[in-house]
């Protein structure tokens, strides 16, 4: 935040952060609560974090539109702060929006030269299945080993590298599988991704209950067969999964 918070603004703060932690749907009635605080401290705080905290929201929301028009607005009103991008790319990456956080963030590596914004883009690449350009990012931490991704990511190289699946095929299999979450509006909770038996094992979290995520498993699956003439499902697979297993 570009002026000091005031402990309002702290408490507003940490809500939105305990939320994001969280993973899970926000009601309605939470998001309405959660804009009249921001609404409420809105002369308390500079207007370019006003906007930051309206495009947290709209991350709640999975607006993905309104994530990026309230952060390009906190960015013209200071454009020297960098604790706002780093917030739009975390943004970006909790709605499951990793290319569109890595095409922004790319070009700013160089002028910030931030182990934050950098570990934020790992994280981009890495989800999106780009696992060589994750790596290439995390050779330029201070100290690579201390990302939380370090070894997933020296796993997956590896197997990558051994199956000769390209950064290209990876991210156009896992774009397909997430293609389903605009397309029945299912609300994104987070995803993982495990090293299970040599395969890259992707769990896509959604807020749906447990019985309805097998038959869109199964349409998962159709889909991959109509569109992809080779799924390689030899090297990384995916599943969606409910939100219900996390309790």
């Amino acid at each position: 935040m570009t002026m000091q918070p005031t402990p309002a603004i702290q408490k507003l703060t940490h809500d939105l952060d305990t939320y994001f932690t969280r993973g899970r749907k926000l009601t309605a009635f939470e998001i309405k609560g959660l804009e009249k605080k921001v609404n409420a401290s809105k002369d308390k705080m500079d207007f370019s974090d006003y906007y930051v905290f309206l495009g947290i929201i709209a991350a709640f929301r999975q607006d993905a539109e309104k994530v990026a028009y309230n952060f390009e607005n906190a960015l013209k009103l200071t454009p020297t702060d960098f604790s706002i991008p780093i917030n739009y790319i975390i943004a970006l990456n909790q709605i499951g929006s990793y290319l569109q956080a890595l095409k922004f963030g790319k070009p700013l590596i160089k002028t910030l030269n931030n182990d934050r914004l950098l570990d934020e883009l790992i994280a981009s690449a890495f989800f999106l299945g780009r696992f060589h350009e994750a790596f290439e990012l995390l050779s330029q931490l201070t100290d690579p080993e201390q990302s939380r991704l370090y070894p997933l990511i020296i796993a997956a190289v590896k197997i990558v590298d051994l199956t000769q699946l390209a950064d290209d095929d990876a991210e156009q299999i896992q774009q397909l599988a997430f293609s389903f979450l605009p397309e029945r509006k299912l609300y994104f909770s987070n995803t993982t991704i495990e090293i299970i038996d040599n395969f890259i094992h992707y769990g896509i979290y959604v807020d749906l209950p447990i019985a309805e995520v097998a038959p869109l498993n199964f349409e998962l699956s159709l889909r991959f067969a109509e569109k992809l003439d080779n799924r390689r499902d030899d090297v990384i697979l995916f599943e969606y999964k409910s939100v219900e297993t996390l309790k």
